[in-house]
């Protein structure tokens, strides 16, 4: 779509180089035209495997936030890995700077997204403060002995835990925390939804 991002993490035909991005700006019968520094080029789509596409969004930023980063990548004043947490010091038109001096061109900023609510599997590694889990019924097939204790003790001071369903927690945590398949996680959320229902 015209305004999509596309970001080569290989190089490919045409002259395009790793770490290039280029903005889609119409699509014909010759192909994908895209736009990079006043220069267009045809995208190798035969060559898809050495790109990603990304759809730009807006979100809003401001002194104090907290930021995830959701790829390894170099800013200015130092490398951004993934999951990495940065609270962001300034914000102009031009760049989103983090506390600790990495400086982002706002245009280019696709690999970044909110850090207040992160997923457990991001949460490794982490200390906050305070820690609130959200485990509602419909997640349960994800919820484990490890999965929970990585949220939980995530926290310095507080941690505060929120389910719509308290005994079928108890039941899921309990579980052991061996991998299993996909096939096995749907079959067992669904025997497990209906008996809530019946309860």
């Amino acid at each position: 779509m015209p305004g999509d991002i596309i970001e080569f993490h290989r190089r490919a035909a045409g002259g395009f180089k790793s770490g290039e991005q280029w903005e889609v700006q119409k699509s014909s019968g010759d192909g994908v035209q895209v736009l990079k520094d006043g220069q267009t080029k045809l995208l190798p789509l035969t060559h898809a495997s050495t790109f990603d596409v990304y759809t730009r969004e807006q979100m809003p930023l401001a002194a104090g936030d907290v930021v995830r980063f959701t790829k390894n990548f170099v800013a200015k004043g130092g490398k951004c890995r993934n999951n990495d947490l940065a609270t962001v010091q300034t914000v102009t038109s031009d760049n989103v700077t983090t506390t600790d001096g990495r400086m982002m061109p706002t245009i280019a900023l696709l690999h970044v997204d909110q850090g207040i609510a992160v997923t457990s599997h991001a949460s490794q590694g982490k200390t906050v403060d305070n820690v609130i889990v959200s485990a509602p019924v419909a997640a349960f097939a994800q919820v484990s002995q490890a999965q929970l204790y990585v949220s939980m003790s995530r926290a310095r001071r507080s941690m505060h835990l929120v389910t719509d369903c308290k005994e079928a927690l108890r039941e899921a945590v309990c579980r052991p925390s061996e991998r299993i398949s996909p096939l096995e996680l749907s079959a067992e959320h669904a025997f497990k939804r209906d008996i809530i229902s019946l309860g």
